[in-house]
């Protein structure tokens, strides 16, 4: 994952554990902003999902797909 930390996978974990496959790529953009107001809090994107643009709210569907991935296979919700 290009520009990603151990910190920004703990906060996907943690959406693994606790919504699994019930996980909305809202969740992830979520999760993504706790990060990134630590990292950079004048980032464009802080700003809530809805107000995205669809091209920037698709970007965390494939985050959001592995996150189901990952709970069915662990047998997460």
């Amino acid at each position: 994952m290009p520009n990603c930390s151990v910190e920004l996978l703990d906060v996907y974990a943690l959406l693994v554990l606790v919504r699994g496959t019930a996980t909305t790529s809202k969740d992830v953009h979520d999760a993504w902003s706790v990060w990134q107001n630590n990292v950079n809090p004048g980032h464009r994107s802080l700003v809530p999902f809805e107000v995205l643009t669809p091209e920037v709210q698709a970007l965390d569907d494939k985050y959001r797909d592995v996150i189901h991935l990952v709970s069915q296979k662990m047998r997460v919700k």
